[in-house]
């Protein structure tokens, strides 16, 4: 809600409405017209019905990457190889460095041909044992040397793959820290992928509202230089920054184009309770006796009757207001001349224009 702006908006309403002479005289003369005969005061009226209305608390952020890894070398050796530049969209699975493969494809050849020899010892000593030649202590014991060399052979194989550091998924390649001719140990890093479709929009929701924020709500995130975007809360942290005292919140975001990069300043407004609320035009508000600000009804039985409002927001083409039933008849031309419990003869706005 923005108070300021919305007392201004209804002040300069209500004294036009003064200014111009009794509220739009020539309505007021056809309503009059149409009431020749009848006692009743004639008043000019719109129907409405509260529509759901969605208050929001906006916070100053930043645009964040969803995901975000370094690539690291699970093998020690030499880089051989570094197809992509720092900068280049990949898909998963292309290769970002590649090692040299040195002895480990002769290495692998080895475990292989062993593993043949174990598999050979294995069935001699099966159908051995099946005649009574041989021990159950000796086959499994060939047993257990060919389980040993199978795992030596897929040891020798994951070795082997890991010469080539693939990603993971499709991203963007964000630093590339390895160049060839460079040796990375085990545990070094290749280069930083970094995911660009979703986006995140994140800042700290305030202690005040934390509680009312919901995941999956729909939040607005502003960008300079971009359109509005609409997303979806993803993540509300549970425990406070023990720093700012504030409240991660995380906004998914669709990022089809990549205009959206990391780090950009967002501003991010967040749902915080919904409501039923009328949008009004604030020439129909009036004061009572008690000086709250109102507007003037129409109950079952064709009566006036004042009721106040509360307001929650100025919008275009009126103020948001609540406090109403959800279906009303509001008086928007004559309500100054009739009082609480006066019978009056409706003459709908619509007829009237």
């Amino acid at each position: 809600m923005k108070p300021v702006t919305t007392a201004l908006v209804i002040s300069g309403a209500l004294a036009l409405y003064l200014a111009i002479g009794i509220v739009s005289g020539p309505r007021h003369e056809q309503a009059v017209e149409a009431a020749t005969g009848d006692k009743a005061f004639p008043v000019v009226y719109q129907s409405f019905t509260a529509r759901d209305f969605g208050h929001e608390a906006s916070v100053r952020g930043h645009t964040e990457a969803l995901r975000k890894v370094a690539l690291k070398s699970e093998i020690d050796g030499r880089v051989i190889a570094t197809p992509v530049e720092k900068g280049t969209r990949i898909k998963k699975g292309d290769v970002i460095c590649r090692i040299d493969t040195a002895d480990r494809a002769a290495s692998l050849a080895e475990a292989k041909a062993l593993l043949d020899q174990r598999q050979l010892e294995y069935n001699a000593a099966v159908a051995l044992a099946a005649k009574g030649h041989r021990s159950e202590t000796q086959t499994a014991a060939a047993k257990a040397q060919l389980d040993a060399a199978l795992a030596a052979v897929d040891r020798r194989e994951l070795d082997l793959a890991h010469t080539g550091i693939k990603a993971p998924f499709d991203g963007i390649v964000e630093t590339r820290e390895a160049e060839v001719g460079s040796y990375l140990q085990k545990g070094s890093t290749c280069a930083t992928l970094m995911l660009e479709e979703p986006f995140l929009a994140v800042a700290e929701a305030s202690e005040a509202f934390v509680s009312d924020l919901d995941v999956g709500e729909p939040a607005t995130v502003s960008v300079k230089g971009l359109p509005d975007m609409t997303g979806r809360i993803r993540y509300v942290a549970s425990a406070a920054n023990l720093e700012t005292r504030g409240f991660r919140v995380e906004v998914e975001l669709t990022n089809p184009e990549h205009t959206l990069k990391e780090g950009l300043t967002a501003t991010i407004r967040l749902p915080i309770g919904r409501t039923h609320a009328h949008l009004l035009s604030p020439s129909w508000f009036i004061l009572d006796k008690e000086g709250r600000l109102g507007v003037r009804l129409v109950d079952g039985e064709d009566r006036a009757t004042f009721m106040p409002v509360e307001v929650l927001d100025d919008a275009e083409g009126g103020v948001w207001v609540a406090g109403l039933p959800n279906d009303i008849r509001i008086i928007t031309t004559g309500q100054d001349f009739v009082a609480d419990g006066e019978k009056v003869r409706l003459v709908e706005e619509s007829a009237t224009s």
